[in-house]
């Protein structure tokens, strides 16, 4: 007996959710002071487990649902066991990870600027728009009225990514994440769901409605001055 584990590492996207499963049986296994046998994810430990099982059983699948959070990749444990040992026999057979997140309808150019126009829009200018929209001061740099300043971004990166839409600054932001956007109240879920699609559709946006990007001059930053900087020669007595 014991409470082992084998485990391996999973690439998964940020902010995404996902279903963990797997098929398990156990033999003569006495949970003792473990739980039996499971499925967990180490970074979410309880919170990612699956339901654990003991005595005879034959084969039976064990599920977890959980969202990945802004992690990149997730370490699955099979355990034997789990927070404490257990004795007995115990297979695992077909696990197998699952990206629970709906498919993108199919919208020819046309939907996809109505999409904007009709759900995007009026959310940015209403929650954003005094803050980075078009003659507004630009907080951070940061301007949402043409596609370019949304790919462009700010001071802290592009408010949309292409590559991993899912994990764009500026859906963390609204979601009061990173930053608080808009200051002090949260969108609505529907809202940020409406955003989320329109960073997964590659943020396209309506012509008529686009203003040309103002231009953004470059912040000369502020020398920090800490324990390394410190040590420096220039610092040090003569």
């Amino acid at each position: 007996g014991g409470d082992a584990s084998f485990s391996f590492e999973v690439q998964v996207a940020p902010q995404t959710r996902y279903r963990l499963s797997a098929w398990v049986k156990v033999k003569g296994l006495d949970k003792q002071g473990g739980y039996g046998a499971q499925l967990n994810l180490h970074e979410l430990q309880r919170e990612g487990k699956t339901e654990a099982i003991h005595g005879d059983r034959g084969w039976t699948q064990l599920v977890s649902t959980f969202e990945s959070g802004n992690r990149r990749s997730l370490l699955v444990n099979l355990l034997f066991g789990g927070w404490g040992r257990s004795v007995g026999e115990a297979w695992f057979d077909d696990v197998e990870l699952v990206d629970l997140t709906p498919p993108l309808p199919q919208m020819t150019d046309a939907e996809r600027r109505a999409f904007y126009s009709e759900r995007v829009h009026p959310i940015l200018t209403r929650s954003c728009g005094k803050c980075h929209g078009p003659g507004s001061p630009l907080r951070g740099g940061l301007f949402l009225g043409s596609r370019e300043g949304v790919l462009r971004g700010g001071e802290s990166g592009p408010a949309i990514s292409l590559v991993t839409p899912r994990d764009s600054l500026l859906l963390r932001a609204v979601k009061h994440e990173v930053f608080e956007m808009p200051p002090k109240t949260k969108l609505p879920e529907a809202e940020v769901e409406i955003l989320t699609q329109w960073a997964r559709l590659g943020a396209p946006f309506d012509p008529d409605l686009e203003t040309e990007t103002p231009k953004v001059e470059a912040h000369a930053t502020t020398p920090q001055v800490n324990d390394q900087t410190r040590a420096h020669w220039a610092f040090q007595p003569i």
